[in-house]
């Protein structure tokens, strides 16, 4: 019986996920800005033992891979990377805006397109956008970096499908929305949240299609590179320069 534990942190929602077979069995998610340092690994404990799974049982590590927030990737990359290499278990990587729009899959019709968006700061998102199969994903625009000013790479659809917009990017885009025939539907993050359940099932058709990644080669998808905020002058700098 093949066993998987799930990590989602790339935003500010920390979510673990056990699956068993086909069926989750355990899932925790805490959704708090610059949390994941702190509450992850607890996270996974708790799942574990709700599980009764103990880590030498597990089988693959699935891991949110990108793109998203760069410290929260770094944490929920390294602590799968650590976690397979210690149990001796494969890693699956998936698709932080697949896993989103995963979550839309059930609501949708065959031909819809699904946009997942995800703030990237600096009037930027990332984005994804995935056409619906009934039952699967196709991609249709790779995961990229997005300049909310510009029109949504969107490929021509007739009036009877329906565009979805998901996501914590959504906002940025309210009011630059394309004209286009069909109809649109916006799901921020207060409707759908990122969570390890999808990432948990994508995971087991990643792995079971044989595409495990290398432990040691392996790093999350940014997409853009990492810039340090420049930190507040402190009081002693106040005083004294």
């Amino acid at each position: 019986m093949s066993c998987l534990l799930a990590i989602e942190t790339a935003t500010d929602t920390c979510s673990v996920a056990v699956l068993q077979e086909q069926t989750i069995v355990a899932c925790s998610t805490l959704t708090r800005p610059r949390a994941h340092a702190e509450n992850l690994v607890p996270m996974i404990l708790e799942v574990l033992q709700r599980s009764r799974v103990a880590p030498s049982d597990l089988d693959v590590l699935a891991v949110s891979a990108g793109p998203g927030s760069y410290t929260g990737l770094r944490i929920g990359v390294s602590t799968a990377k650590g976690l397979a290499y210690a149990a001796g278990a494969d890693l699956v990587a998936v698709s932080s805006l697949e896993a989103l729009a995963f979550q839309v899959l059930p609501f949708t019709r065959c031909g819809d397109l699904i946009g997942s968006l995800f703030p990237a700061r600096q009037q930027e998102v990332y984005l994804a956008v995935y056409r619906s199969t009934g039952s699967d994903l196709e991609t249709v625009v790779e995961p990229s970096v997005h300049d909310v000013e510009e029109p949504l790479p969107l490929p021509s659809a007739s009036a009877d499908v329906t565009l979805w917009l998901v996501g914590g990017g959504v906002p940025a885009l309210t009011s630059r929305l394309p004209r286009a025939p069909q109809r649109i539907r916006l799901l921020g993050q207060e409707d759908i949240t990122p969570s390890a359940v999808p990432v948990a099932r994508l995971g087991l058709r990643r792995w079971q299609a044989g595409a495990v990644e290398d432990l040691a080669l392996f790093e999350p998808h940014y997409l853009k590179p990492f810039v340090a905020r420049k930190p507040r002058r402190s009081l002693f700098d106040r005083r004294f320069t």
